[in-house]
C-alpha cells in the first residue's frame, strides 16, 4: 500500500485552505460553497500524495523504527578537551565531565567556553567511554600519538611522569 500523508495534517490543510479560498471567493462575490469543495480536494490530493506536502515541507517523512542503539545517546553529553600543552585549565578541568543534553548551555556546561576553545561535546550513554585509547600530542615531540583513555588531569600527571615536572612550563 503506498505511503499517505498523516491524516491530522490534511485535516490542518483542509481547514487553512478553506478559510482562505473562502475568504478570496467571499471577496469576488461568488458562493463560499465552492471554496470547501476545492479545499477537500486539495487536502485529498496533499492526503494521498505525500510527495506534494515534502516539496513545501510539511510532510517529512519519519523513521520506521529507532536505532536501539543510538536512543541512550539522545540524554547526554561528555566534553572532551585536546591533550595537549595548549589546553586552558579551564577546559582541562571539564575534560571527560558529563551532562544531560537538556541542561546544556553555552559558554557555561557546553563548548565553546571561551575565545579559541577547541573542547568538543561528544554523545555518550552517562558512562566514561569503552574505549581503552585517546589521542594525545607529545608535550615532548610535539607528535600525535595514542595511549590508554586518560582525562586531560590524568594525562598532564602522566606526562609529568614520564617527562619531568618542567615539561608543561
Amino acid at each position: 500500500m503506498k505511503n499517505k500523508s498523516d491524516l491530522s495534517i490534511s485535516i490542518v490543510v483542509f481547514l487553512i485552505l478553506d478559510v482562505i479560498l473562502g475568504v478570496i471567493f467571499f471577496l469576488m462575490k461568488q458562493p463560499i460553497t465552492w471554496s470547501t469543495t476545492l479545499a477537500v480536494v486539495l487536502a485529498l490530493i496533499y492526503w494521498y500524495f505525500p510527495q506534494i506536502g515534502r516539496l513545501v515541507g510539511l510532510n517529512r517523512p519519519k523513521s520506521k523504527s529507532v536505532h536501539p542503539v543510538a536512543a541512550p545517546y539522545y540524554d547526554y553529553y561528555q566534553i572532551n578537551s585536546q591533550l595537549d600543552d595548549q589546553t586552558c585549565p579551564e577546559c582541562g578541568a571539564r575534560d571527560g565531565r558529563i551532562y544531560r543534553t537538556d541542561e546544556a548551555r553555552p559558554g557555561i556546561n557546553y563548548p565553546p567556553f571561551h575565545d579559541g576553545c577547541r573542547c568538543v561535546a561528544t554523545p555518550c550513554t552517562g558512562e566514561l567511554p569503552a574505549t581503552n585509547d585517546r589521542q594525545y600530542r607529545d608535550p615532548q615531540t610535539g607528535e600525535l600519538k595514542s595511549g590508554p583513555y586518560l582525562t586531560y588531569t590524568d594525562w598532564r600527571k602522566a606526562m609529568r611522569q614520564k617527562y619531568g615536572q618542567d615539561t608543561f612550563k
